[in-house]
């Protein structure tokens, strides 16, 4: 009669046992670390708040794992099944006895790590770490953190092409070495000089111009701030993968530039109370390019106001704070002139060319 043969492979538990944390590739990652040239990937937390004491930073914090362009969440769960990590090793019965292959466990695993895309943007991280530009006059350069790029994207929870993306949107930039976002006001007076300037040199902004001749007219006033400009341009750039500071060539796109100057516009006008509407697609327009005027229309920006009454407008983010609006209500006061500039002779030309039409 044949006999079953038991003998198996022989299992032990090593001593010391070691620490391990078990994690769940998904496929994008598992693809991505499985590829000829793997990425480093970086773990991220927030800096914990300075005036915290230990157990609210700990309840506070949280970790995301970071490829160059993706961010995980890391969230740990507790396994339902005993997991063992094992190692080949050879035991020995006793010390006369032949060494025999065998398996040694070294580690249990009750909890292991999952990853989940994170859908957010660092836009609102990125706003609260970087100081605020209004404007050369007022730069208060000697209160800024010297942080550059690489220094603040390290406190931000998001992978680095996030972050950069991000900064694009904000047109942050980098000024003495520190890095700071342009306010709404800076940004609209940086526009409108841009406009200027590039009327003054006949520089059609939609098609290819080089980037130094606008610069140069620019430059004229003492307003201008170059890395400011070229900020700007890089957010509405034509070419949505431009990233470098500073371009010999560069094209706006039409279409989205018309929609940035209109909500910015509206943040900045209806800030102090709802404007009437007609004032404001005057402003609107006087605010663009003369080819660009007949673009202007509140569809363009239709998910970035309201109408309090009839007649007049107020940016969403500047109606949450406001009185109800009675019917007729004035218009908001327009901003007062400040000492004229090289590139204000423009705008009555272009307004009388405008009435003709």
């Amino acid at each position: 009669m044949a006999t079953q043969d038991l003998s198996g492979v022989p299992f032990a538990s090593a001593n010391e046992q070691q620490n391990f944390r078990l994690m769940e590739l998904p496929e994008p990652l598992l693809e991505l670390l499985s590829s000829p040239e793997p990425p480093t990937l970086a773990i991220k937390s927030l800096p914990p708040p300075k005036q915290s004491n230990v157990a609210q930073a700990q309840n506070s914090a949280h970790a995301v794992l970071c490829t160059p362009g993706k961010t995980y969440h890391l969230r740990q769960v507790q396994t339902s099944n005993s997991v063992l990590l094992a190692e080949p090793t050879e035991i020995q019965e006793n010390p006369d006895a032949i060494p025999v292959t065998a398996i040694s466990a070294i580690a249990s695993c009750g909890h292991m790590l999952e990853l989940h895309p994170v859908s957010d943007s660092p836009l609102p991280l990125l706003r609260n770490a970087v100081p605020l530009f209004e404007s050369p006059a007022q730069a208060r350069v000697e209160t800024w953190p010297r942080r550059g790029a690489a220094e603040v994207f390290a406190d931000i929870p998001f992978s680095d092409e996030e972050c950069q993306r991000a900064c694009v949107e904000l047109a942050a930039f980098e000024l003495e070495g520190a890095m700071v976002r342009p306010s709404d006001e800076a940004l609209l007076a940086n526009w409108r000089g841009l406009i200027s300037a590039a009327t003054a040199e006949g520089i059609n902004l939609a098609s290819q111009f080089q980037m130094q001749d606008l610069l140069r007219m620019m430059e004229e006033d003492e307003t201008c701030c170059a890395p400011l400009v070229q900020a700007t341009l890089r957010l509405l750039s034509l070419d949505e993968e431009a990233g470098a500071d500073v371009w010999e060539w560069a094209t706006v796109n039409r279409s989205k530039s018309i929609m940035w100057v209109g909500c910015m516009l509206l943040r900045v006008r209806s800030s102090a109370g709802p404007l009437m509407t007609a004032t404001f697609l005057d402003e609107w327009k006087d605010a663009l390019p003369e080819a660009w005027r007949d673009d202007v229309d509140l569809v363009t920006i239709k998910d970035e106001y309201i109408l309090p009454t009839s007649t007049t407008i107020v940016h969403k983010s500047n109606a949450a704070s406001l009185p109800s609006i009675p019917t007729g209500a004035a218009p908001a006061a327009a901003p007062a002139k400040g000492p004229r500039k090289w590139h204000d002779k423009f705008k009555a030309t272009r307004r009388e060319s405008g009435s003709q039409r």
